[in-house]
């Protein structure tokens, strides 16, 4: 538990200084990183628990916000299992990088945005969900592996119900 406190305290600060000391990811760490974004759509996709499990470290931490953490690759294998075991068919999962910052020459800070996507009997994929994940992964020999991902529903009504947004009312000011 203490190391996790002490991890939690450096990522703070290494976060807190991104803007001064992150750097952009070469052309191949950037390829590598969306292609582990990648991966996890594919094997989210399939319902594959133990090959998304896979796609984590061992010590990760998975955080959905208002759930508990989901604490070790072990018990991320597990929450999957159940989750996929109660999903409705008909789901893919679409994850669009927005930024990645490098913290270390093998940390990464990877802001993505993240669809659930339910297909609809006109063929087409609404949106049903919507997700802001932020992600650090590390560098594991020659691959990329999530260590933490925290996740955030976005509040956006339009996604949920899978139909556009209204048009903003006309502004009175000035009236």
């Amino acid at each position: 538990m203490r190391m996790r406190a002490t991890l939690a305290v450096t990522l703070a600060a290494l976060m807190s200084f991104t803007a001064a000391i992150a750097a952009p990811p070469s052309d191949t760490d950037r390829r590598q990183l969306e292609g582990l974004a990648h991966e996890a759509d594919t094997v989210w996709d399939r319902g594959d628990a133990a090959a998304l499990a896979g796609l984590y470290t061992a010590d990760a931490m998975l955080v959905m916000a208002p759930r508990e953490p989901v604490d070790g690759r072990d018990a991320i294998r597990v929450y999957f299992e159940q989750s996929f075991a109660k999903r409705p068919p008909n789901l893919r999962h679409v994850t669009v990088v927005r930024r990645i910052e490098m913290l270390a020459p093998d940390v990464a800070f990877v802001d993505t945005d993240v669809r659930l996507e339910r297909r609809a009997d006109d063929g087409s994929w609404p949106a049903i969900r919507r997700f802001a994940n932020y992600t650090i992964a590390i560098r594991a020999g020659e691959a990329w592996r999530v260590k933490e991902v925290r996740t955030h529903v976005k509040p956006d009504a339009a996604a949920v119900a899978g139909t556009p947004a209204p048009a903003p009312a006309p502004s009175t000011a000035g009236r």
